[in-house]
């Protein structure tokens, strides 16, 4: 369930509520069963209309959060005004090249690099058994990626992790 069908539910609950309770002092039961009626469609559309503006203004919780995790390395990334810096950047790079960064970050979907270009860059996590899960880069460790895609909406590089060499031989012998 998603946080505007929650909201939405939750409207709709509380208009239900509130219109019923009006409905029946002024129209009896009748007003009671229009109020519920009435109150579940108002509230279903001003609880998920409120969440839906919110998420439009781009302000969501999960967003919020992330950012300011994020703003203690990369500054205020996501702002109007660096939007010239985001643009130079996808000039500078492209799709593919190999980049070196620094896990800065870890969240339940990733983690995030500093690879020196002022903008973070998320390696999302692929699990496809428990060994590759316990391989999860740490905090300050640095790891070797290529450029997979640039994400224009949330200002990230996102990246695809490339194979330790290193670590493989050592692991074979």
């Amino acid at each position: 369930m998603t946080l505007s069908e929650l909201m939405g539910m939750i409207g709709a609950l509380i208009g239900a509520i509130v219109l019923s309770y009006l409905g029946h002092s002024f129209l009896g039961w009748v007003g009671a069963i229009l109020g519920v009626v009435a109150g579940l469609v108002v509230g279903c559309i001003a609880g998920y209309g409120f969440i839906e503006l919110l998420d439009r203004a781009g302000i969501s919780l999960w967003g919020c959060t992330e950012r300011h995790g994020l703003r203690k390395h990369f500054g205020r990334f996501w702002t109007p005004r660096e939007a010239e810096c985001w643009n130079y950047i996808k000039d500078q790079i492209s799709i593919g090249d190999k980049v070196t960064g620094k896990v800065v970050a870890k969240y339940r979907y990733g983690v995030f690099l500093d690879i020196g270009r002022g903008f973070p860059a998320l390696l999302t996590k692929l699990y496809s058994d428990e060994a590759t899960r316990s391989s999860e880069p740490g905090l300050g460790e640095q790891v070797n990626a290529q450029l997979r895609e640039f994400d224009d909406k949330n200002r990230y590089l996102e990246l695809t992790q490339l194979k330790d060499e290193k670590k493989e031989r050592g692991e074979r012998q």
